[in-house]
């Protein structure tokens, strides 16, 4: 069984990652949601293609990282109009994903 790196773990609760369970499919998962407009904005520019003089950002969209308890299944995924989502290959993998998001998405001073 595989676990979560603790240096991973440490990251996302630092980065604000919650505890959200799946109870209908007994999964636990360590979760962040970002519904910022401006956020959501660069997200939707990071992973689209996106024509310039299109409203990009819709109110019912989310973006959330996700990855379980146990270190598997991590993903990210758009809800409501922008729909797309990707399983990333590790925890490492989504370690890396994370930290350039947070790059991304921190506001510039």
């Amino acid at each position: 069984m595989t676990t979560l790196n603790e240096d991973v773990l440490q990251f996302l609760l630092d980065n604000g990652f919650k505890l959200k369970e799946y109870e209908d499919q007994g999964l636990t998962f360590y979760s962040k949601e970002i519904k910022d407009s401006q956020a959501l904005k660069k997200l939707i520019e990071y992973h689209y293609e996106i024509e310039e003089d299109e409203d990009i950002v819709k109110g019912d969209t989310t973006f959330i990282m996700e990855i379980q308890t146990n270190g598997e299944n991590p993903q990210w995924l758009f809800t409501g109009e922008h729909d797309m989502f990707d399983i990333l290959d590790d925890q490492d993998d989504f370690f890396d994903y994370v930290k350039g998001i947070e790059r991304l998405i921190r506001p510039t001073e």
